[in-house]
């Protein structure tokens, strides 16, 4: 069985959780197979780690943590060589370099609305 291809970025952001324990941000960049639909998945999200744990909370209309979904492709069979190469061709130097900004910024907006 085809594995997931993950790639994660730490964020240099911290925040304490609520056990006032501090927590720091990592970017998960991820492809795999989708598990609602055919085909294979390339996604971003931000997890905050600390304590043994990782979390994500999702939110309705701009709430919760970062993420993003980049790329569904239904055509494709999940295949590692598939995934792999999908992970190759989505999360080029660019495309991480701009959703690392863009989740940067995300938390600095959350942070001047605070």
């Amino acid at each position: 069985m085809a594995e997931s291809k993950k790639t994660i970025i730490a964020l240099g952001i911290t925040r304490l959780d609520y056990s006032k324990r501090e927590t720091s941000a990592e970017l998960t960049l991820e492809t795999r197979k989708n598990i609602f639909r055919k085909g294979i998945e390339s996604s971003s999200r931000v997890d905050w780690v600390g304590n043994g744990f990782r979390t994500h909370s999702m939110g309705i209309g701009g709430g919760g943590d970062f993420s993003a979904s980049l790329l569904l492709d239904q055509a494709k069979t999940a295949t590692q060589k598939a995934i792999d190469r999908q992970h190759a061709e989505v999360f080029t130097a660019e495309k991480i370099q701009e959703l690392t900004a863009k989740a940067q910024q995300y938390y600095e907006s959350k942070q001047d609305a605070a």
